[in-house]
């Protein structure tokens, strides 16, 4: 879980706080920003990358040498080397090889690109000013700003565990990327990619990657160690669904209308904000018979010294763990039809599609379907179609797919946002109840990263208690021996 640089992100935030935003800049370039929007996908998913002249990248000797040794493990099917093939965190640009669509969104001088595998986000900041960062990550720190309709990112601060592509291209913790991005007069996105990185590459050197768009393709809530539970590989190409998704029957629940005509503007909720107060429990909870008999039964393994894994600890998004469990930072994207939440930790993205109605027909997972309206300077979210495989807290209550919440978003007079969520689920739950939570804004520029799969450690499962199977990992970091590095170990099932 990266605990070894976990404990550093909370000091380095406020390095990178920073400056205060230009207001405006995609305003200043609406037009640019406006063709950038919605679901794009790859036109190829290139297992090796090369320049734009379609040659080899101009690699340093020692550089070579471990790319040559890395692509004829690839050859023969073993991709190690790879954070990728134990679900970890991609990297740049690596996930943007992938054959998984990419959906852009924008909100005041922020652009986010969400991902469809394993619900890896980015955020570019669009202000002025932000240092780069003293901390590498997984998917390092963008910086943006617009020249004319093209879109200019600058990354820094890439940790160099990941590869560029899934051959094995190799870096170092000096690389730069530089991304311009803009849509083509066939209405393809280019992103023209300059990679610099003076360690691995005797010189400066350019990609292209392009996408199309596709009005069947989503970005959905990939779950990779699900998929690696269930036999399948960490990265797969999503060419399309083969059989019809697994569904559950719920009643129709209608949003409420917009607000009318002259009615007072909704309050804006966009930017970022951290939890006014750290919270791990639950309390008070009204548990129905079966409801308490698990969390005793939690409660009894805690007691001889297990350490619990749920939903949260065991890589999954816990929805529900978030509305009532705050930790870490979140980002709020709004536009007219969705508001869109991203989470640091667990990291997992959220949609509240507005003045929506849910389908009658639901495939459940662990963030649910969630609609919203406005009640007056209040956003109403109802959420259905819960799997059931998440906690409500640290010490494991229970959900099932039962489960549906009500979430009442209000700002509050001191600038804070306070967050009432009623919970209802009759199978462990005797009655409804509500927790009550606030946000405040935060100074970050950046929301961090949290990569719950990069390091998981052999000794962390040896003494664990799973509150589901499911949640058993099929990876684990071995400590090799002597002199000899760690190594990750994936077990496939039988």
């Amino acid at each position: 879980m990266r605990l070894h640089r976990f404990a550093l992100l909370l000091c380095v935030s406020a390095l990178v706080a920073g400056a205060s935003a230009t207001a405006g800049q995609i305003g200043a370039s609406a037009a640019g920003a406006e063709a950038l929007l919605g679901i794009w996908v790859p036109d190829t998913a290139p297992r090796a990358l090369l320049t734009s002249t379609g040659k080899t990248p101009p690699l340093t000797a020692k550089a070579s040498k471990l790319y040559t040794e890395r692509r004829q493990r690839f050859a023969k099917g073993d991709t190690s080397f790879d954070p990728t093939s134990w679900c970890a965190g991609p990297g740049m640009p690596r996930i943007l090889t992938m054959r998984y669509p990419v959906e852009i969104r924008a909100d005041a001088n922020r652009i986010a690109f969400i991902h469809g595998w394993y619900r890896w986000f980015r955020v570019v900041d669009l202000g002025a000013g932000t240092p780069d960062p003293p901390l590498p990550l997984t998917m390092g720190f963008p910086v943006g700003h617009w020249e004319g309709s093209t879109l200019v990112i600058r990354t820094a601060g890439l940790i160099d565990t990941t590869v560029m592509d899934a051959s094995g291209l190799p870096h170092s913790e000096r690389l730069t990327l530089t991304e311009r991005l803009r849509v083509l007069p066939d209405r393809r996105l280019e992103d023209r990619i300059t990679i610099n990185d003076p360690e691995n590459y005797t010189q400066a050197w350019e990609t292209v990657l392009t996408f199309h768009r596709d009005a069947a393709a989503r970005v959905t809530d990939d779950v990779c160690p699900d998929r690696m539970a269930r036999g399948e590989p960490a990265e797969q190409v999503p060419v399309g669904r083969t059989t019809a998704p697994r569904t559950t029957s719920v009643s129709s629940r209608t949003a409420a209308p917009a607000a009318a005509n002259g009615a007072a503007p909704a309050p804006r909720l966009a930017g970022v904000w951290e939890p006014k107060t750290f919270g791990i429990m639950v309390p008070n909870a009204p548990l129905s018979s079966a409801g308490q008999e698990i969390v005793s039964r939690n409660a009894a393994a805690m007691q001889a010294g297990k350490i619990m894994q749920t939903a949260w600890v065991a890589c999954r998004p816990g929805a529900v763990s978030t509305m009532t469990m705050p930790r870490e930072k979140i980002v709020i994207l709004e536009s007219p039809d969705e508001v869109t939440i991203l989470f640091e930790m667990p990291r997992m993205v959220r949609r509240i599609r507005m003045n929506a109605s849910h389908p009658q027909e639901l495939e459940p997972g662990y963030v649910g379907d969630s609609v919203g309206h406005w009640e007056g300077n209040t956003l109403v979210v109802d959420t259905l179609g819960f799997n059931g495989y998440a906690e409500l807290d640290a010490r494991g209550q229970p959900t099932s797919p039962r489960l549906h919440t009500v979430e009442r978003f209000t700002p509050s007079g001191d600038g804070s946002i306070d967050i009432e969520t009623r919970i209802e689920d009759s199978d462990y739950y005797t009655q409804p109840f509500s927790i009550q939570r606030s946000w405040k804004k935060s100074a970050a520029r950046h929301p961090f990263e949290y990569d719950c799969m990069e390091n998981p450690r052999q000794e962390d499962f040896e003494n664990a208690y799973y509150v589901r199977e499911r949640y058993r990992p099929v990876c684990m970091r071995v400590e090799g021996e002597g002199m000899a590095l760690s190594r990750m170990v994936c077990r496939r099932p039988e």
